[in-house]
């Protein structure tokens, strides 16, 4: 069985169940899949931005590219819910501390920003 993602509520803000998939694949077809997930793993990083637009973050003076698809995920600090999921509208590097997670694998639509974390401060 392979677990992923949530199900948000009506509004958008709080994790109701995990999906569930049955994985019928042979073990040496899992090993691969495990150490590519490994791979994509290892292979994102994790940067402080200084600022953000719609189109960009920097970073130590270093510009990344955010993905159109990009996730932001916003922590909860009046709760223990953890983090929900926001637009990118709604945080700014001023009131959060904000993290952006890239991956870096070489391909050309590679090293964007595919999820910002932000905690307020």
């Amino acid at each position: 069985m392979l677990a992923y993602g949530h199900e948000w509520n009506s509004v958008g803000e709080l994790p109701q169940t995990l999906r569930e998939v049955s994985l019928d694949c042979s073990r040496e077809e899992l090993d691969q899949l495990i150490e590519f997930l490994q791979s994509v793993r290892e292979e994102a990083e994790g940067v402080k931005l200084d600022s953000l637009s719609s189109l960009s973050a920097m970073s130590g003076g270093k510009e990344y590219k955010i993905a159109e698809n990009a996730q932001v995920l916003l922590r909860d600090s009046t709760s223990s819910q953890g983090y929900y999921l926001t637009d990118l509208s709604q945080v700014n590097a001023e009131d959060y501390q904000l993290t952006g997670w890239y991956d870096n694998l070489g391909y050309s639509a590679g090293g964007r920003i595919r999820i910002i974390t932000a905690v307020p401060k």
